[in-house]
Order: structure tokens, then sequence, then C-alpha cells
């Protein structure tokens, strides 16, 4: 059985790096990759039987517009931007018009959860198929800092009966 071939997009790989969304790319690619059922694409210009969008930018546009079977994970909705951006309340009807363009180009739109999914429902109007994948942990990285607690407590001077989160 050929497997299904799936192109990743996530400006996020050329631009700024270090936050949820770039993370959440990420465990996907890695995901997707673990799996022999699928022929794992990133930022291609291949055709592929699923394109899969991150992030909202000018190049994952238009490789909304020029894809088919697209599914976008719905990271970002308007207010995601305040207290991000300066000015943000500024634009915020501007970036509310985008994005409700911009998930409607989609196939299927994946909320990563239920806050997204009714603000993209009942606030911006999204009329496609939305669903909830929370994002995912990689617990084998929790485990490893976990290993090392006691180290880790005595490095920064907390006790080691303190309770930490």
């Amino acid at each position: 059985m050929k497997p299904i071939s799936v192109n990743v997009i996530s400006e996020s790989e050329f631009t700024v790096q270090g936050h949820g969304v770039h993370t959440a790319y990420l465990e996907h690619v890695s995901a997707l990759r673990s799996s022999n059922n699928f022929q794992v694409y990133v930022n291609s210009s291949e055709k592929t039987d699923i394109c899969h969008i991150h992030t909202v930018g000018p190049y994952s546009l238009a490789m909304l517009l020029r894809n088919n079977n697209t599914c976008v994970t719905a990271h970002v909705i308007p207010d995601s931007f305040i207290g991000s951006f300066k000015g943000a309340k500024h634009w915020y009807k501007i970036s509310e018009k985008y994005l409700r363009f911009f998930y409607e180009r989609a196939d299927h739109v994946v909320a990563v959860s239920q806050m997204v999914a009714d603000s993209l429902k009942h606030d911006i109007g999204i009329t496609k198929n939305v669903s909830v994948v929370p994002n995912a942990i990689n617990i084998d990285k929790i485990r490893k800092a976990a290993g090392s607690k006691h180290e880790k407590r005595s490095k920064l001077g907390i006790d080691q009966s303190t309770f930490v989160v």
C-alpha cells in the first residue's frame, strides 16, 4: 500500500522559532515521520495527497490557495495577538477578517483547544468543519528532565522538599 503524502507547512521553519506553534509543527512532523504510512514533505512545492498548514502568513496562504485537500491547524485567533504585538487592538478587526478568509479556504480546520474552536465558530464565523486536537506533549522529554530532579534543585538552590511545578 502506497504511503499517503503529506506536505506540512510552517513559516516558522524560516522565520521566528522557539514558540508554541513551531514546537507543535516540529512534533507533528516527527509523529508523521515515525510512521510508515506517510511520505512527509516540509514546505515543499511537491503536489501531495494532503497539505497541512500550521501558520497563517503569506507563504502559508499561497500554499493554501495552491493545494487541494488542505487542513489548517488554528493556533491563533484575533485575541491571540492582544498582548503579543504592540497595537494589536488597532488591527483586531483586520486580523479577524484575514483569519476568516484564511481558515475558510481550508477543507478542514483543527483547533488546538475547545476555546479556539468556539471562537472560530462563534466570533470569527468559520463555517468549515472544525475539530479539536490539543497539542501533544512529548513525555519522553519530560521524563528525561525529571531524572535529574535532585541535581536541578541543588543548582537552582531549591530545597529538595519544596513543591515545584
